[in-house]
Protein backbone atom coordinates (compact mmCIF):
# COMPACT_ATOMS: atom_id res chain seq x y z
CA UNK A 1 0.00 0.00 0.00
CA UNK A 2 1.24 3.77 -0.31
CA UNK A 3 2.15 5.48 2.62
CA UNK A 4 -0.39 7.54 4.47
CA UNK A 5 1.10 11.20 3.94
CA UNK A 6 -0.98 12.12 6.93
CA UNK A 7 1.21 12.01 10.52
CA UNK A 8 -1.84 13.17 12.64
CA UNK A 9 -3.68 10.38 11.39
CA UNK A 10 -4.91 8.17 14.63
CA UNK A 11 -3.16 4.73 14.20
CA UNK A 12 -5.80 1.68 13.13
CA UNK A 13 -8.64 1.08 15.72
CA UNK A 14 -8.57 -2.41 16.30
CA UNK A 15 -11.53 -4.14 18.14
CA UNK A 16 -11.26 -7.47 19.91
CA UNK A 17 -13.18 -9.50 22.81
CA UNK A 18 -10.28 -11.29 24.05
CA UNK A 19 -8.92 -11.58 27.02
CA UNK A 20 -5.77 -9.46 27.51
CA UNK A 21 -2.83 -12.08 27.26
CA UNK A 22 -1.43 -10.57 30.42
CA UNK A 23 -3.84 -11.85 32.59
CA UNK A 24 -3.41 -15.22 30.45
CA UNK A 25 0.74 -15.41 31.19
CA UNK A 26 0.70 -14.92 34.60
CA UNK A 27 0.03 -17.18 38.10
CA UNK A 28 0.00 -20.73 35.52
CA UNK A 29 1.60 -23.83 36.66
CA UNK A 30 4.21 -23.94 33.60
CA UNK A 31 5.20 -27.28 31.87
CA UNK A 32 7.95 -27.22 29.50
CA UNK A 33 8.16 -29.07 26.25
CA UNK A 34 11.07 -29.80 24.91
CA UNK A 35 12.58 -28.65 22.00
CA UNK A 36 13.40 -32.28 20.27
CA UNK A 37 9.33 -32.35 20.46
CA UNK A 38 9.56 -31.13 16.96
CA UNK A 39 11.58 -33.29 14.93
CA UNK A 40 8.36 -35.85 15.61
CA UNK A 41 7.90 -37.72 12.13
CA UNK A 42 4.78 -35.98 11.29
CA UNK A 43 4.46 -35.65 8.11
CA UNK A 44 0.70 -35.02 7.75
CA UNK A 45 1.49 -31.91 6.53
CA UNK A 46 3.60 -32.68 3.85
CA UNK A 47 0.89 -34.66 2.02
CA UNK A 48 -0.95 -33.74 -0.86
CA UNK A 49 -4.39 -32.56 1.08
CA UNK A 50 -6.28 -29.89 0.76
CA UNK A 51 -6.16 -26.42 3.07
CA UNK A 52 -9.58 -27.34 4.70
CA UNK A 53 -8.38 -30.71 5.16
CA UNK A 54 -5.13 -29.60 7.23
CA UNK A 55 -6.78 -27.13 8.74
CA UNK A 56 -9.40 -29.21 10.20
CA UNK A 57 -6.50 -31.91 11.40
CA UNK A 58 -4.41 -29.17 13.00
CA UNK A 59 -8.06 -27.67 14.73
CA UNK A 60 -8.47 -31.89 15.92
CA UNK A 61 -4.95 -31.69 17.76
CA UNK A 62 -5.45 -28.61 18.98
CA UNK A 63 -8.54 -30.29 20.87
CA UNK A 64 -6.36 -32.70 22.15
CA UNK A 65 -4.31 -32.38 25.45
CA UNK A 66 -0.93 -33.75 24.83
CA UNK A 67 2.05 -31.56 23.87
CA UNK A 68 2.64 -33.76 20.92
CA UNK A 69 -1.00 -32.98 19.31
CA UNK A 70 -0.47 -29.24 19.91
CA UNK A 71 3.35 -29.15 18.57
CA UNK A 72 2.06 -31.34 15.50
CA UNK A 73 -1.44 -28.36 15.36
CA UNK A 74 1.42 -25.40 15.33
CA UNK A 75 3.39 -26.86 12.90
CA UNK A 76 0.82 -27.34 10.17
CA UNK A 77 -0.66 -24.44 10.08
CA UNK A 78 2.99 -22.72 10.28
CA UNK A 79 3.78 -24.91 6.92
CA UNK A 80 0.41 -23.58 5.82
CA UNK A 81 0.98 -19.90 5.98
CA UNK A 82 4.76 -20.64 4.56
CA UNK A 83 2.87 -21.93 0.96
CA UNK A 84 4.88 -19.24 -1.76
CA UNK A 85 2.05 -19.65 -4.03
CA UNK A 86 -1.41 -19.23 -1.92
CA UNK A 87 -1.34 -19.31 1.30
CA UNK A 88 -4.32 -20.12 2.97
CA UNK A 89 -4.69 -17.06 4.88
CA UNK A 90 -8.16 -16.31 4.97
CA UNK A 91 -9.00 -20.00 5.54
CA UNK A 92 -6.65 -20.06 8.15
CA UNK A 93 -8.29 -16.44 10.05
CA UNK A 94 -11.22 -18.20 9.85
CA UNK A 95 -10.71 -20.87 11.71
CA UNK A 96 -9.29 -18.85 14.84
CA UNK A 97 -7.06 -21.92 15.54
CA UNK A 98 -4.13 -19.38 15.94
CA UNK A 99 -5.98 -17.76 19.15
CA UNK A 100 -6.05 -21.27 21.11
CA UNK A 101 -2.19 -21.95 19.74
CA UNK A 102 -1.44 -18.35 21.20
CA UNK A 103 -3.38 -19.17 24.99
CA UNK A 104 -0.64 -22.60 24.69
CA UNK A 105 2.35 -20.80 24.64
CA UNK A 106 3.00 -20.75 28.26
CA UNK A 107 3.02 -24.12 28.65
CA UNK A 108 5.69 -25.09 26.26
CA UNK A 109 9.48 -23.69 25.74
CA UNK A 110 10.72 -21.25 23.40
CA UNK A 111 10.24 -23.06 20.50
CA UNK A 112 6.67 -23.47 20.14
CA UNK A 113 6.34 -19.45 20.53
CA UNK A 114 8.45 -19.25 17.85
CA UNK A 115 6.32 -21.61 15.73
CA UNK A 116 3.63 -18.79 16.40
CA UNK A 117 5.59 -15.90 15.88
CA UNK A 118 6.75 -17.42 12.44
CA UNK A 119 3.12 -17.90 12.34
CA UNK A 120 2.15 -14.25 12.79
CA UNK A 121 4.96 -13.04 11.01
CA UNK A 122 3.90 -14.64 7.58
CA UNK A 123 0.10 -13.40 7.94
CA UNK A 124 1.26 -10.14 8.61
CA UNK A 125 3.79 -10.42 5.08
CA UNK A 126 -0.27 -10.12 3.64
CA UNK A 127 -2.74 -7.86 2.69
CA UNK A 128 -4.40 -5.07 5.22
CA UNK A 129 -6.92 -7.52 6.04
CA UNK A 130 -4.10 -9.69 7.41
CA UNK A 131 -2.60 -7.37 9.55
CA UNK A 132 -5.90 -6.04 10.76
CA UNK A 133 -6.73 -9.75 12.06
CA UNK A 134 -2.60 -10.36 13.58
CA UNK A 135 -3.44 -7.29 15.45
CA UNK A 136 -6.85 -8.20 16.89
CA UNK A 137 -5.60 -10.86 18.40
CA UNK A 138 -3.41 -9.04 20.66
CA UNK A 139 -0.36 -9.77 18.64
CA UNK A 140 1.19 -6.54 19.94
CA UNK A 141 0.68 -7.45 24.05
CA UNK A 142 1.99 -10.67 22.80
CA UNK A 143 5.43 -9.72 21.00
CA UNK A 144 6.22 -7.64 23.88
CA UNK A 145 5.72 -10.53 26.65
CA UNK A 146 7.98 -12.70 24.27
CA UNK A 147 10.53 -9.87 23.85
CA UNK A 148 11.40 -9.42 27.73
CA UNK A 149 13.33 -13.57 27.83
CA UNK A 150 13.04 -14.10 24.26
CA UNK A 151 15.77 -15.95 22.84
CA UNK A 152 17.89 -14.76 19.53
CA UNK A 153 15.73 -16.83 17.00
CA UNK A 154 12.30 -15.97 19.00
CA UNK A 155 13.39 -12.35 19.30
CA UNK A 156 14.01 -12.14 15.11
CA UNK A 157 11.52 -13.69 14.21
CA UNK A 158 8.90 -11.27 16.37
CA UNK A 159 11.20 -8.60 14.52
CA UNK A 160 10.49 -10.03 11.65
CA UNK A 161 6.37 -9.68 12.31
CA UNK A 162 7.21 -6.34 13.36
CA UNK A 163 8.81 -5.36 10.26
CA UNK A 164 6.14 -6.64 8.17
CA UNK A 165 3.56 -4.31 10.22
CA UNK A 166 5.47 -1.59 9.84
CA UNK A 167 5.86 -1.78 6.28
CA UNK A 168 2.13 -1.76 5.18
CA UNK A 169 2.16 2.19 6.05
CA UNK A 170 2.99 4.57 7.88
CA UNK A 171 -0.20 4.66 9.89
CA UNK A 172 0.65 1.01 10.95
CA UNK A 173 4.49 1.83 11.17
CA UNK A 174 3.22 4.55 14.21
CA UNK A 175 0.92 2.16 15.85
CA UNK A 176 4.45 -0.03 15.82
CA UNK A 177 6.59 2.66 17.24
CA UNK A 178 3.90 3.65 20.17
CA UNK A 179 3.19 -0.09 21.29
CA UNK A 180 5.69 -1.97 20.65
CA UNK A 181 7.99 -2.01 23.86
CA UNK A 182 10.83 0.19 21.73
CA UNK A 183 13.15 0.41 24.93
CA UNK A 184 13.27 -3.08 25.40
CA UNK A 185 13.58 -4.03 21.52
CA UNK A 186 16.59 -1.25 21.51
CA UNK A 187 17.86 -2.79 24.39
CA UNK A 188 18.04 -5.92 22.70
CA UNK A 189 19.27 -4.78 19.65
CA UNK A 190 22.46 -3.01 21.29
CA UNK A 191 23.43 -5.78 23.40
CA UNK A 192 23.70 -8.40 20.07
CA UNK A 193 27.13 -9.84 19.13
CA UNK A 194 28.10 -8.77 16.29
CA UNK A 195 27.91 -12.25 14.71
CA UNK A 196 24.18 -12.01 15.78
CA UNK A 197 23.35 -9.24 13.59
CA UNK A 198 21.23 -10.29 10.84
CA UNK A 199 19.67 -9.16 7.48
CA UNK A 200 16.12 -9.76 9.05
CA UNK A 201 16.69 -7.31 12.32
CA UNK A 202 18.30 -4.61 10.18
CA UNK A 203 15.69 -5.22 7.44
CA UNK A 204 12.97 -5.10 10.36
CA UNK A 205 14.73 -1.67 12.22
CA UNK A 206 14.81 0.43 8.43
CA UNK A 207 11.01 -0.21 8.08
CA UNK A 208 10.57 1.61 11.26
CA UNK A 209 12.80 4.71 9.75
CA UNK A 210 12.02 4.44 6.00
CA UNK A 211 8.47 4.69 5.38
CA UNK A 212 7.57 8.19 4.42
CA UNK A 213 6.86 10.60 6.36
CA UNK A 214 10.07 9.97 8.64
CA UNK A 215 9.31 9.35 12.11
CA UNK A 216 10.26 11.99 14.98
CA UNK A 217 13.73 12.04 15.97
CA UNK A 218 13.06 10.95 19.26
CA UNK A 219 11.46 7.56 18.00
CA UNK A 220 14.68 6.93 15.35
CA UNK A 221 17.87 7.84 16.85
CA UNK A 222 17.88 5.04 19.30
CA UNK A 223 18.24 2.53 17.16
CA UNK A 224 21.14 4.85 14.94
CA UNK A 225 24.03 2.94 16.91
CA UNK A 226 22.50 -0.52 15.81
CA UNK A 227 22.12 0.71 12.31
CA UNK A 228 26.22 1.63 12.72
CA UNK A 229 27.47 -1.49 14.20
CA UNK A 230 25.58 -3.59 11.38
CA UNK A 231 27.32 -1.25 8.42
CA UNK A 232 30.86 -1.73 10.71
CA UNK A 233 30.56 -5.75 10.99
CA UNK A 234 28.55 -6.77 8.42
CA UNK A 235 29.78 -8.28 4.93
CA UNK A 236 26.36 -9.41 3.72
CA UNK A 237 25.09 -7.31 0.95
CA UNK A 238 21.51 -7.22 1.57
CA UNK A 239 21.97 -6.76 5.35
CA UNK A 240 24.71 -3.36 4.40
CA UNK A 241 22.22 -2.73 1.69
CA UNK A 242 19.19 -2.02 4.34
CA UNK A 243 21.77 -0.06 6.60
CA UNK A 244 22.94 2.04 4.15
CA UNK A 245 19.16 2.79 3.21
CA UNK A 246 18.59 3.52 7.11
CA UNK A 247 21.74 5.67 7.77
CA UNK A 248 20.43 8.33 4.28
CA UNK A 249 16.91 8.49 5.85
CA UNK A 250 18.69 9.15 9.02
CA UNK A 251 21.29 11.47 7.80
CA UNK A 252 18.26 13.16 5.04
CA UNK A 253 16.05 13.75 8.09
CA UNK A 254 19.09 15.51 10.16
CA UNK A 255 18.49 12.76 12.75
CA UNK A 256 21.76 11.31 12.49
CA UNK A 257 24.47 11.50 15.51
CA UNK A 258 26.79 14.78 15.81
CA UNK A 259 29.60 12.69 13.98
CA UNK A 260 30.34 9.78 12.19
CA UNK A 261 33.53 8.02 13.70
CA UNK A 262 36.41 7.42 11.91
CA UNK A 263 35.83 4.01 10.99
CA UNK A 264 31.99 4.09 9.75
CA UNK A 265 33.74 6.65 7.38
CA UNK A 266 36.19 4.38 6.36
CA UNK A 267 33.62 1.15 6.00
CA UNK A 268 30.77 3.65 3.71
CA UNK A 269 34.29 5.01 1.73
CA UNK A 270 34.83 1.02 1.05
CA UNK A 271 31.36 0.42 -0.24
CA UNK A 272 31.49 3.02 -2.67
CA UNK A 273 34.20 1.28 -4.44
CA UNK A 274 31.92 -1.96 -4.28
CA UNK A 275 30.74 -3.21 -7.59
CA UNK A 276 27.55 -3.98 -6.54
CA UNK A 277 25.36 -0.89 -7.77
CA UNK A 278 23.01 -1.96 -4.66
CA UNK A 279 25.74 -0.68 -2.35
CA UNK A 280 27.65 2.26 -4.23
CA UNK A 281 24.59 4.28 -4.28
CA UNK A 282 23.08 4.33 -1.39
CA UNK A 283 27.01 4.92 0.24
CA UNK A 284 27.16 7.60 -2.49
CA UNK A 285 24.15 9.07 -1.22
CA UNK A 286 25.26 8.89 2.68
CA UNK A 287 28.47 10.20 2.34
CA UNK A 288 27.02 13.27 0.13
CA UNK A 289 24.53 13.84 3.51
CA UNK A 290 27.13 13.62 6.27
CA UNK A 291 30.37 12.28 6.01
CA UNK A 292 31.77 15.48 4.45
CA UNK A 293 32.87 18.08 7.27
CA UNK A 294 35.45 20.13 7.98
CA UNK A 295 36.11 18.25 11.10
CA UNK A 296 36.77 15.01 8.71
CA UNK A 297 39.36 16.84 6.22
CA UNK A 298 42.17 15.01 6.48
CA UNK A 299 40.71 11.32 6.64
CA UNK A 300 38.83 12.07 3.39
CA UNK A 301 42.13 13.51 2.15
CA UNK A 302 44.04 10.39 3.49
CA UNK A 303 41.47 8.11 2.28
CA UNK A 304 41.82 8.70 -1.29
CA UNK A 305 37.98 9.05 -1.98
CA UNK A 306 38.68 11.52 -4.74
CA UNK A 307 40.48 9.18 -6.79
CA UNK A 308 37.68 6.28 -5.83
CA UNK A 309 35.17 9.06 -7.48
CA UNK A 310 37.26 9.77 -10.08
CA UNK A 311 37.27 6.10 -11.38
CA UNK A 312 33.36 5.56 -10.90
CA UNK A 313 32.62 9.08 -13.33
CA UNK A 314 35.62 7.37 -15.52
CA UNK A 315 34.38 4.03 -15.99
CA UNK A 316 30.20 3.91 -15.17
CA UNK A 317 27.18 5.49 -17.25
CA UNK A 318 25.03 5.31 -14.56
CA UNK A 319 23.47 8.53 -14.12
CA UNK A 320 22.16 8.09 -10.53
CA UNK A 321 25.91 7.26 -9.47
CA UNK A 322 27.31 10.30 -11.39
CA UNK A 323 24.85 12.80 -10.26
CA UNK A 324 25.53 11.93 -6.65
CA UNK A 325 29.60 12.29 -6.88
CA UNK A 326 28.84 15.31 -8.50
CA UNK A 327 26.73 16.18 -5.22
CA UNK A 328 29.50 15.18 -3.26
CA UNK A 329 31.57 17.22 -4.85
CA UNK A 330 29.35 20.17 -4.54
CA UNK A 331 30.30 19.57 -0.82
CA UNK A 332 33.45 18.59 -0.63
CA UNK A 333 34.77 21.66 -2.47
CA UNK A 334 33.72 24.09 -0.22
CA UNK A 335 35.16 23.09 2.76
CA UNK A 336 38.86 23.39 2.49
CA UNK A 337 41.85 24.25 -0.50
CA UNK A 338 43.50 21.27 0.09
CA UNK A 339 40.27 19.50 -1.39
CA UNK A 340 40.34 21.69 -4.48
CA UNK A 341 44.40 20.12 -4.46
CA UNK A 342 43.63 17.00 -4.06
CA UNK A 343 41.01 17.27 -7.10
CA UNK A 344 43.63 18.88 -9.01
CA UNK A 345 46.42 16.70 -8.35
CA UNK A 346 43.73 13.60 -9.60
CA UNK A 347 42.73 15.12 -12.51
CA UNK A 348 39.20 15.31 -11.48
CA UNK A 349 38.64 18.99 -13.16
CA UNK A 350 39.98 18.01 -16.71
CA UNK A 351 37.94 14.90 -15.91
CA UNK A 352 34.63 17.34 -15.76
CA UNK A 353 35.91 19.23 -18.49
CA UNK A 354 35.56 16.49 -20.64
CA UNK A 355 33.04 14.43 -19.19
CA UNK A 356 30.44 17.43 -18.74
CA UNK A 357 29.32 18.61 -21.66
CA UNK A 358 27.97 15.28 -22.75
CA UNK A 359 26.26 14.27 -19.95
CA UNK A 360 22.39 14.15 -19.28
CA UNK A 361 20.80 17.38 -18.01
CA UNK A 362 20.82 16.48 -14.40
CA UNK A 363 24.20 15.12 -14.26
CA UNK A 364 25.49 18.42 -16.09
CA UNK A 365 23.74 20.41 -13.45
CA UNK A 366 25.20 18.62 -10.45
CA UNK A 367 28.58 18.91 -12.13
CA UNK A 368 28.24 22.74 -13.06
CA UNK A 369 27.23 23.37 -8.97
CA UNK A 370 30.29 21.52 -7.94
CA UNK A 371 32.74 23.57 -10.19
CA UNK A 372 31.03 26.74 -8.91
CA UNK A 373 31.28 25.59 -5.30
CA UNK A 374 34.95 25.38 -6.18
CA UNK A 375 35.71 29.07 -7.08
CA UNK A 376 34.56 29.99 -3.05
CA UNK A 377 37.30 27.93 -1.77
CA UNK A 378 40.08 27.89 -4.09
CA UNK A 379 43.00 30.27 -3.53
CA UNK A 380 44.65 32.20 -6.29
CA UNK A 381 46.60 29.66 -7.59
CA UNK A 382 44.07 27.52 -7.62
CA UNK A 383 41.79 29.47 -9.52
CA UNK A 384 44.50 29.92 -12.25
CA UNK A 385 44.99 26.03 -12.62
CA UNK A 386 41.49 25.87 -13.08
CA UNK A 387 40.50 28.44 -15.58
CA UNK A 388 43.43 27.27 -17.28
CA UNK A 389 42.07 24.23 -17.87
CA UNK A 390 39.66 25.37 -19.57
CA UNK A 391 36.69 25.65 -17.14
CA UNK A 392 35.92 28.71 -17.05
CA UNK A 393 34.55 28.38 -20.85
CA UNK A 394 32.76 25.19 -19.69
CA UNK A 395 30.92 27.64 -17.32
CA UNK A 396 29.97 30.72 -19.43
CA UNK A 397 28.83 28.14 -21.77
CA UNK A 398 25.74 26.97 -20.11
CA UNK A 399 24.69 30.37 -19.45
CA UNK A 400 21.89 31.33 -20.47
CA UNK A 401 20.45 27.84 -20.28
CA UNK A 402 18.95 27.57 -16.90
CA UNK A 403 18.17 30.34 -14.50
CA UNK A 404 18.70 28.03 -11.82
CA UNK A 405 22.18 27.88 -12.71
CA UNK A 406 23.16 31.28 -13.87
CA UNK A 407 23.29 32.81 -10.55
CA UNK A 408 25.97 30.41 -9.18
CA UNK A 409 27.59 31.01 -12.37
CA UNK A 410 27.86 34.94 -12.22
CA UNK A 411 28.95 34.04 -8.29
CA UNK A 412 31.43 31.86 -9.31
CA UNK A 413 33.56 33.56 -12.03
CA UNK A 414 33.54 36.41 -10.46
CA UNK A 415 35.09 34.18 -7.68
CA UNK A 416 37.45 33.07 -10.10
CA UNK A 417 39.06 36.22 -11.40
CA UNK A 418 39.39 38.07 -8.21
CA UNK A 419 42.54 38.68 -5.96
CA UNK A 420 43.85 40.56 -9.60
CA UNK A 421 44.43 37.12 -11.44
CA UNK A 422 45.77 38.01 -14.72
CA UNK A 423 43.55 36.19 -17.00
CA UNK A 424 45.26 36.57 -21.33
CA UNK A 425 43.60 38.15 -23.88
CA UNK A 426 41.98 34.82 -25.41
CA UNK A 427 40.02 34.19 -22.42
CA UNK A 428 38.48 37.48 -21.51
CA UNK A 429 37.73 37.90 -25.12
CA UNK A 430 35.73 34.51 -25.01
CA UNK A 431 34.14 35.13 -21.54
CA UNK A 432 32.90 38.85 -22.83
CA UNK A 433 31.76 37.36 -26.41
CA UNK A 434 30.04 34.82 -24.62
CA UNK A 435 28.40 36.90 -21.89
CA UNK A 436 27.13 39.35 -24.18
CA UNK A 437 25.03 37.07 -25.72
CA UNK A 438 22.90 36.27 -22.72
CA UNK A 439 23.03 40.08 -21.38
CA UNK A 440 19.40 39.94 -21.01
CA UNK A 441 18.80 36.19 -19.46
CA UNK A 442 20.65 37.26 -16.52
CA UNK A 443 20.28 38.97 -13.59
CA UNK A 444 21.80 42.40 -14.81
CA UNK A 445 23.65 43.45 -11.08
CA UNK A 446 25.70 40.69 -11.17
CA UNK A 447 26.52 40.33 -14.69
CA UNK A 448 27.22 44.02 -14.51
CA UNK A 449 30.02 43.33 -11.83
CA UNK A 450 31.40 40.64 -13.45
CA UNK A 451 31.43 42.20 -17.20
CA UNK A 452 33.10 45.03 -14.57
CA UNK A 453 35.57 42.97 -13.74
CA UNK A 454 36.89 41.43 -16.90
CA UNK A 455 37.17 44.60 -18.73
CA UNK A 456 39.36 45.92 -16.34
CA UNK A 457 41.48 42.97 -16.50
CA UNK A 458 41.43 43.01 -19.76
CA UNK A 459 43.11 46.36 -19.95
CA UNK A 460 45.27 45.55 -17.31
CA UNK A 461 46.40 42.48 -19.60
CA UNK A 462 46.85 44.89 -22.56
CA UNK A 463 48.98 47.24 -20.97
CA UNK A 464 51.07 44.85 -19.36
CA UNK A 465 51.43 43.63 -23.22
CA UNK A 466 52.04 46.56 -24.58
CA UNK A 467 54.75 47.13 -21.70
CA UNK A 468 56.60 44.38 -22.23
Amino acid sequence: MDCDNDRNDNPPQIESNQDTLSELFTNLNIHKAKSSDFSADFELNQLNLPNEDLIKCAISLIQAEDSTSHIKAAHIIRNLTCKETDPPFQQIMSSWIIPHLIQLIPNYDETFALEIAWILSNLASGNEICIQYVLSIRSIELFNWLIKKAGIRLFTQIMWAIGNIAAESARYRNLILNEIDMKTVVGYLNGLDESQISFTLVWSVSNLIKIQPIPHDHEIKPFIPFITRALLYSEDTETLMNALWSLWYLTNENSSPKYFPDPLIIKIISLINSPEVCLAFPSLKVFGNYCVTDANINLLINSGILMSLYQIIYETQLKCLKKEIYWILYNLFVESDEIIEEALKCGFFELMRLTLENESLVVKKEGIYALCNAASACNPLQSKRILDLGIGEILIEELGKDEETDEFILHAMTDYIEDEYRLDIIHIDNYLGKLNTVKRQVDEELYEKLISKLEMIRINALITNYVN
